[in-house]
């Protein structure tokens, strides 16, 4: 999903030519609709912070699409700011930090 265009309903006209493609869902719409409460629940857990992050990293191995790209920096920016509001060990910090510098790689500002 996300390296293609997402599908659409094409409305045609009297002629049955299409004049209009209307989108159901956007690609930021649905990252926002997975990765939103997950962050939101998740950002205690230090295991599935890591793992958020590391699907963010693979996502952004499969696209070069550079809207995408800057979607899923603002996801990752979203879950290290708020890991980093919460008490977490050091270690649990450095191994969340290497991923998100990883992500910034894929995705950069």
């Amino acid at each position: 999903m996300v390296d293609q265009d997402l599908p659409g309903c094409v409305f045609l006209d009297h002629d049955q030519r299409p004049r209009l493609l209307a989108r159901a869902s956007s690609f930021p719409g649905i990252m926002k609709a997975i990765y939103t409460p997950l962050r939101q629940f998740a950002s205690s857990d230090t295991a599935v912070v890591a793992s958020l992050l590391e699907s963010l990293c693979r996502l952004s191995e499969l696209t070069c699409r550079t809207e995408r790209l800057r979607v899923l920096a603002v996801h990752g920016q979203e879950i290290w700011d708020r890991i980093r509001r919460h008490p977490v060990s050091d270690y649990d910090l450095r191994d969340i930090h290497r991923r998100y510098l990883k992500l910034r790689l894929f995705c950069p500002e």
